[in-house]
């Protein structure tokens, strides 16, 4: 009987660590999908973007740097309403970067910073009214990377 009761042990033993290895592999998977899964939403989001720019590709410079603003004759509150609609996205990816490897927020990181920073249309937009006080401070910090209020940058490195 003592035999039998030491093979049950072990079977039960045997059977709980093969569990615990298999419940590790599906939190992994579930890891995996759950970081393939943000970065498809986020780039759709980006997508959305994009050609919201190429029906609009005059509000574009106001946005992105390297262009040029050619055209002041720009509809003020739809400027307003895109800044709103790319702070908003900025703080999406921001929010879900504990979602995301941290290599791949890195690089969202550098493209929000970079936005920022070459956007006086959404510093002026953050400032507007108190809108600053929409957006959490982490987010804001993030994305500012330096850039003081007085409209001037300092590269924090």
């Amino acid at each position: 009987m003592g035999e039998i009761l030491k093979n049950l042990q072990f079977w039960s033993l045997l059977v709980s660590v093969v569990s615990v290895l298999l419940v590790l592999y599906q939190i992994q998977n579930l890891v995996e999908s759950i970081h393939s899964q943000t970065y498809q939403r986020i780039y759709e989001l980006m997508i959305q973007i994009d050609r919201f720019f190429i029906d609009n590709p005059k509000l574009k410079p106001y946005f992105y740097p390297n262009t040029t603003i050619t055209d002041e004759d720009v509809d003020k509150e739809k400027l307003l309403s895109v800044s709103e609609m790319m702070m908003d996205y900025l703080d999406n990816v921001y929010h879900q970067r504990a979602c995301m490897p941290s290599h791949t927020f890195d690089g969202f990181r550098e493209y929000m910073q970079s936005v920022y920073r070459s956007s006086e249309t959404l510093q002026n937009y953050l400032a507007l009214s108190g809108r600053e006080k929409w957006y959490p401070k982490d987010f804001l910090e993030c994305i500012k990377g330096g850039v003081t209020g007085s409209g001037k940058w300092h590269w924090l490195r």
